[in-house]
């Protein structure tokens, strides 16, 4: 269970299952929500495109609906693999073969340092 925000990216890419729930104050929420229109709020559904992972936001973030969502994780009633399998695509995606960019980049540095 965690809040929305960087904390469910960071989750996404340890690959752990995670209910996200988000409640801000009533004025906060009233601006907000006829300002902002995105479907979700947790960045694994943002980037899936689709709800991955269980979003309760503020009226919806109660103490019954949180403990079945983890009732349900735990007893096995969600696809745990198929989640995980999500997960590493979004990983993928994100991760765009950043190591041999930055070799490449470095390496160009290296070249045109040895060139003066």
């Amino acid at each position: 269970m965690l809040s929305s925000g960087t904390a469910t990216l960071e989750v996404l890419l340890l690959r752990r299952p995670m209910i996200v729930g988000y409640k801000l104050a009533a004025i906060t929420f009233a601006i907000a929500s006829r300002l902002v229109k995105i479907p979700y709020v947790a960045l694994p559904n943002l980037l899936a495109g689709r709800q991955l992972v269980p979003e309760y936001i503020q009226h919806d973030l109660t103490a019954e609906k949180v403990r079945e969502g983890i009732v349900r994780h735990m007893t096995g009633a969600e696809d745990h693999e198929a989640l995980m399998l999500e997960f590493e695509q979004i990983h993928k995606s994100l991760r765009l073969d950043a190591s041999s960019a930055a070799a490449l980049a470095i390496a160009s540095l290296i070249e045109k340092d040895s060139s003066q």
